[in-house]
């Protein structure tokens, strides 16, 4: 079973491979990111789908549907993102950052 990203952090901390963590950490950082603005654009696209139901003039209506245009693009073109993000954290063999360049 693959150890969890959690899990190989800790063991790089026990082992005293800070190298190895930050070298994930940009990574780290940008999946984090996404997931969050992902949750707070899902709940704003939410919110906005059931009051689109009782919205009664046009300006409304275009506000509600943008919400939800906004988070099918952000899930489109960023949180997608997200799975490369997580092999490239997970699917490394070895601390890369002894090697010479």
């Amino acid at each position: 079973r693959k150890k969890g990203y959690d899990q190989v952090l800790w063991t790089d901390a026990k082992e005293n491979k800070f190298d190895s963590i930050l070298h994930h950490a940009t990574a780290f950082l940008s999946f984090s990111g996404n997931l969050v603005v992902g949750w707070l654009l899902l709940e704003a696209a939410c919110e906005a789908s059931t009051l689109l139901k009782s919205a009664t003039n046009e300006e409304d209506k275009n506000y509600y549907q943008s919400k939800i245009v906004d988070f099918r693009f952000f899930v489109q073109q960023q949180l997608v993102k997200n799975v490369g993000l997580s092999h490239s954290m997970l699917n490394f063999e070895e601390d890369l950052s002894h090697l010479k360049l």
